[in-house]
Parts: C-alpha cells; structure tokens; sequence
C-alpha cells in the first residue's frame, strides 16, 4: 500500500481522426507518464504501418501456394521452395508483431501495477468482511441448534409447555434476525478424496510427464514412445 497516496489516475478523453477515443495519463510518485497518451499511439501506429508494409511485400507470393498440387518433380521442388518461404516469412511476422505487442505489454503491465495496491486493498478488505461474517453466522447457527435440540428433548420427555414452544420461537426469531445482513448462496463443488479411486474415465493422462519419464528408461504401463515422419518447412 506504500506510495499509493501519491499515486494519480487521470483520465483524458480526446477524439482524432485516427479513431483514437480515450487516453490514460498515470503518475507514479512523480515518475514520468507511464502511457505518453497521443504521442505513444501515434509512435505505435506508424510501427504498426511500416510492418504492415514489411508482411505484406514478404506475403505476396505465399497465397499461391494455398492451391498448390504436387504432380510432378518440378511441383515438388516448388512445394520445397514454397516451404523455405513460408518459415522465412513466418519468422518476419513474428518478429514484426512482436516489435507491435511488446510497447503494449509494458503499458498495460504498468497500469495493473498502478492499480494493484487499490485492487488488494479492496480484495483484503472484502475477504475479511466474509471470513468475519462466516465465523458470526457459524456461531449463531449452533446457539440455533442448541435451542432446537433443547425444544425436542422437552418433547421427548413430555415435558414441553406452551410457555417453553413459546419461548423458544421467540428466542429463535431473535437468532435467526441476527445473521439477516448476511448474503449467502448455496456452493456446489467436487472435493477429491482418494485420487486412487477416481474411474479413468475422468482423469487426463499428463503426456509431457510420462514422455520424460519413458527417456529417462522409466516404464509407464499403458504409454509407449513413438516415432513418425512428418514434413517440416
């Protein structure tokens, strides 16, 4: 929570011809903005042009090969140049969107850090509210079932008055108001057991895990390692 008093969010909306609609200006204990608001945008849509411009002129000749037919040996070596440049420009596309999404992840890192310190703030606050709620609405429910307990006995033995049944209501209208402010819903969930005892059916096989155990010289019953020939680029 430390510097959160210093900390400012402001919002600026401004409307521009590039459909730029709303902007954050965030200081951090005077530290610079950590979104330059129109400036940054701009910055990044002229990267996002020129590496439009890149993929684009790399591309061209990619969307050819989607129809392509092997027939021949001439096809064939097509097929193999076709491949060399689609691992070429695929790397190219990475890398330029990479350089686009990279900018983007900083500001949107910065702006959860901004807003962390409210969020747990919040979070804390919330989480002992519930945990303090449910201690007092456990506690009520047993002094309920303790008096509910305690009107059976009474008619078990025959020994209950109109004057205990109604002394009784009373008490539990009063236990009963008190847990009124409490909000709770009914929670469905499946607890785990005995892992061992869970039908197959509903357990997925952890590949990587058994993969490296196998390589290791392990033997896992029911897996085996297996090769195949598959066409790369």
């Amino acid at each position: 929570m430390e510097g959160v008093e210093k900390a400012t969010a402001t919002p600026h909306s401004k409307e521009s011809g590039h459909g730029e609609s709303i902007f954050l200006r965030v200081q951090v204990d005077n530290k610079k903005p950590i979104i330059k608001t129109k400036k940054m945008s701009k910055e990044i849509e002229e990267q996002i042009e020129q590496s439009l411009v890149i993929v684009k002129r790399e591309t061209q000749n990619i969307s050819e090969l989607k129809g392509l037919k092997i027939t021949s040996q001439a096809t064939l070596e097509s097929s193999a140049e076709g491949l060399k440049m689609i691992s070429k420009v695929s790397k190219i596309i990475k890398e330029e969107k990479d350089k686009n999404i990279k900018p983007l992840r900083q500001v949107i890192a910065n702006i959860n850090d901004f807003w962390k310190p409210f969020e747990m703030t919040i979070s804390e606050a919330e989480t002992n509210i519930k945990a303090e709620q449910g201690k007092w609405k456990k506690k009520v429910d047993e002094e309920t079932a303790k008096e509910k307990a305690k009107l059976e006995e009474q008619f078990k033995e025959g020994k209950a008055t109109m004057a205990d049944i109604e002394k009784s209501g009373e008490k539990l209208q009063k236990l009963e108001k008190k847990t009124d402010l409490i909000k709770t819903y009914t929670y469905k969930g499946v607890r785990i057991l005995d892992k061992k005892l869970i039908p197959l059916d509903f357990m997925e096989p952890n590949t990587s895990a058994i993969q490296t155990a196998i390589e290791a010289g392990m033997t896992v019953p029911g897996a085996e390692m297996y090769t195949e020939e598959r066409v790369k680029k």
